[in-house]
């Protein structure tokens, strides 16, 4: 009996320590690491025209011409390291309306009203539409011509920079015709 007796201990201090081994593994892989920061970057380097439609026709009463603004932009790996990735994703430097202009560089005779050649579109209220889609504080432009807007091509520019400073300048053309 007392070898019997002097191996139980021996057991049960091998069951502790592999419990304790068991509970320290579980934890280093459970544990979510460092779950701070993003795991990719996207960082705004300019931006470019969308204009989904390059030819309006002038017959159509509905007709629209849509111009949104889209981001240029890299992309780059984070340094968040946790377990249980669910894609934390940050955005950089975003554009921002409040340094961009939009304008054309002929007069347009539009539904709602008149609008000078040169005029900043983005401070004409009755022409955008704010979606602040992704981040983007940046409105599309929606121009309906008016019975009166004549025929031709038409040249929009954006000027401006993002909110860190980088650059923006795109150029972009709208056919209307009948």
């Amino acid at each position: 009996m007392p070898s019997h007796m002097s191996i139980c201990p021996f057991r049960f201090l091998k069951i502790l320590f592999a419990a304790a081994l068991f509970i320290v593994v579980t934890a280093a892989f459970v544990s979510c690491g460092n779950c701070s920061g993003c795991d990719y970057i996207y960082e705004t380097n300019g931006a470019a025209f969308d204009i989904t439609d390059t030819t309006i026709d002038l017959k159509d009463p509905y007709a629209l011409a849509e111009i949104r603004l889209e981001r240029i932009v890299s992309e780059k790996k984070g340094t968040r390291h946790c377990r249980y990735k669910n894609e934390v994703n940050c955005l950089e430097d975003q554009l921002d309306s409040n340094r961009l202009v939009l304008y054309c560089t002929s007069d347009l005779a539009l539904r709602e009203g008149f609008i000078a050649a040169g005029t900043n579109l983005l401070r004409e209220e009755f022409v955008l539409r704010r979606d602040n889609m992704n981040g983007v504080s940046v409105p599309a432009v929606f121009l309906q011509a008016s019975d009166s807007f004549p025929e031709g091509r038409y040249t929009f520019i954006v000027k401006g920079s993002t909110q860190n400073g980088k650059p923006v300048e795109d150029i972009g053309f709208i056919n209307w015709s009948r």
